[in-house]
């Protein structure tokens, strides 16, 4: 078969975004907003009826994934090992007595002193990627966490609390990728 005549043939052209860590994650939240603001899509992943909204072409298709029911989902994964960050309770019980500000799992969320928490900190609350306005546009499958965070420890990230989940985050990519 000869192209010879015809228009370029461009393959489909698909972008995988992959967000680490707790900066990984804020920023990754962000630019999907912006996503979805500039191609006209909705908080929840629908797509208006009306096409002037997002310019009316289908360049979205390169960062989105349509399910049956019509709603765009994002091709990206968000991993962090600390759960906060992606959006869990901070939770008391997970900060121990005697245990320092940096080491504590949920420190952004928690500080301890002397074994009492205190609840007076303003951001006591789950992060905006599974509670804020774009919450609905994420399948939770693409949200994933582990139990605690390597606390600025690099080799405890990789050789044992990141080995945790690191088969599920590559499990999802596969999925994403097929």
């Amino acid at each position: 078969m000869s192209l010879t005549g015809s228009l370029p043939f461009f393959p489909q052209r698909e972008c995988i975004s992959i967000h680490v860590g707790q900066a990984g994650v804020q920023i990754g939240n962000a630019c999907w907003e912006l996503y979805c603001l500039e191609h006209g899509i909705q908080p929840d992943g629908q797509m208006p009826s009306d096409k002037t909204i997002g310019g009316g072409d289908d360049s979205f298709n390169t960062f989105f994934s349509e399910t049956g029911a019509g709603k765009h989902v994002p091709r990206a994964v968000f991993v962090d090992l600390e759960p906060t960050v992606i959006g869990e309770y901070a939770k008391p019980s997970n900060c121990f007595l005697g245990s320092p500000v940096n080491s504590c799992a949920y420190s952004r969320q928690l500080l301890c002193m002397g074994g009492r928490e205190t609840n007076s900190l303003p951001f006591l609350s789950p992060d905006e990627v599974r509670t804020g306005t774009y919450r609905q546009l994420f399948h939770p499958e693409q949200l994933i966490t582990g139990k605690e965070d390597a606390a600025n420890n690099y080799a405890r990230g990789h050789y044992t609390i990141g080995k945790e989940i690191i088969d599920l985050v590559l499990d999802r990519i596969r999925k994403l990728v097929s």
